[in-house]
């Protein structure tokens, strides 16, 4: 029976086939005349809801749609299960028949994917070498690898000197190139930033050279206004100044230095030996200049005796009018030059002068005449 079977019963569906069944079933219009007859003969009668056999029909005949319709759902469940159960075993085949088959064909393709897989893990291998060369030839173009200014020039030739063709890098000869290009172009600028650098370091310390020269140069300069003592502890220090003087600090300069320190105390040395001349002078000079104070204090303290007698005091007034003039001459002249001797008698003079007056001489009735004297010839 095909799916264009026409049923008429119940019966005839509950007897089919279950593979018949199903095929019968697979449309609606298969089940249509069936419904069509349960429906004529639930609706063929009329009846009267108000008469209670009536009433009573109409449930006989509802009760009689259900059974046709449990019958003939019961039938297509039936059918449905059993075909189900066989689709379940037609499913089991199929997987066991797919698995099977695969494996066949695992085995088959087994030896081309295990090559397959080798080519690639040598492939990938061999990327990876590759690409570990271009990192390394990176790395060399880091500053920091290559130490100072000699490293960098070495690294530089090094980087030159590299062949990088299509034998050794394949399809990585442009990432290899581009490698090398940006490594000696990064060890360039270093290497021109290390020279400059280097070049403004040795400006740097040929400057504090000549600033550290200058100053042991310049050392005697200091001198000048100091005395012979400090010039000395000025000495002392030049010589240890001089003993830490060696080739790491100065380096090519060093004889330079040192000829420095040894001039710069020779010149000390000879002011020392001026100060110590100069100063014993002045205390020389000192010591006569107390001594001639004293001198005149002694003199002065025996006029005052003296000229305590009136008779001794036209002497006196003399002696000081003597030296008048070549006061006179001082004046005349402004400031001059006098000698050592004329200063003394002087000194001398305004001395017995001053004693005179503090005795009280300046009363005596000649003592006016004495001083008229002295201006006049004074002026």
């Amino acid at each position: 029976m095909t799916n264009k079977t026409q049923l008429v019963t119940l019966e005839d569906i509950t007897k089919m086939p279950a593979a018949t069944a199903v095929d019968a079933l697979r449309s609606k219009e298969s089940v249509q005349p069936i419904i069509d007859r349960v429906r004529r003969e639930a609706t063929s009668e009329v009846l009267d809801v108000n008469q209670k056999k009536d009433r009573e029909r109409m449930g006989s005949l509802g009760r009689s749609v259900s059974t046709s319709k449990t019958t003939l759902i019961k039938a297509i469940k039936a059918a449905i299960s059993d075909m189900e159960a066989k689709v379940k075993d037609v499913k089991a085949t199929c997987k066991y028949a797919e698995e099977e088959l695969n494996q066949i064909r695992d085995e088959v393709l087994a030896p081309r994917k295990a090559w397959e897989e080798e080519q690639e893990r040598i492939k990938k291998a061999r990327e990876e070498e590759m690409l570990g060369r271009i990192d390394n030839i990176r790395e060399m173009g880091n500053p920091d690898n290559a130490g100072d200014l000699s490293g960098l020039k070495e690294m530089a030739n090094a980087l030159e000197a590299m062949p990088i063709t299509k034998e050794h890098f394949e399809e990585f000869l442009g990432d290899a190139l581009a490698a090398r290009d940006d490594a000696l172009k990064s060890i360039n600028n270093a290497i021109i930033t290390q020279v400059e650098e280097e070049a403004r370091n040795k400006a740097l310390k040929e400057q504090d050279l000549t600033i550290a020269i200058n100053n042991i140069k310049l050392k005697p300069t200091e001198a000048f206004s100091k005395n012979s003592h400090e010039i000395q502890a000025m000495m002392s220090e030049l010589d240890t100044m001089l003993s830490s003087i060696s080739e790491d600090k100065f380096g090519e300069r060093t004889q330079e230095a040192e000829s420095a320190a040894a001039q710069a105390k020779h010149q000390l040395q000879m002011l020392f030996n001026s100060k110590r001349q100069q100063e014993a002078e002045e205390s020389t000079k000192v010591e006569q200049e107390q001594q001639s104070r004293a001198t005149v204090t002694q003199e002065a303290q025996a006029a005052t005796q003296t000229v305590a007698q009136p008779q001794n005091v036209a002497p006196a007034m003399q002696k000081a009018t003597d030296l008048a003039p070549s006061a006179k001459q001082q004046i005349d002249k402004g400031m001059a030059s006098i000698s050592m001797r004329e200063y003394r008698h002087l000194q001398q003079c305004e001395a017995e002068l001053d004693a005179l007056k503090a005795h009280g001489v300046d009363n005596w009735s000649g003592y006016d005449d004495a001083m008229a004297s002295l201006n006049d010839r004074v002026a």
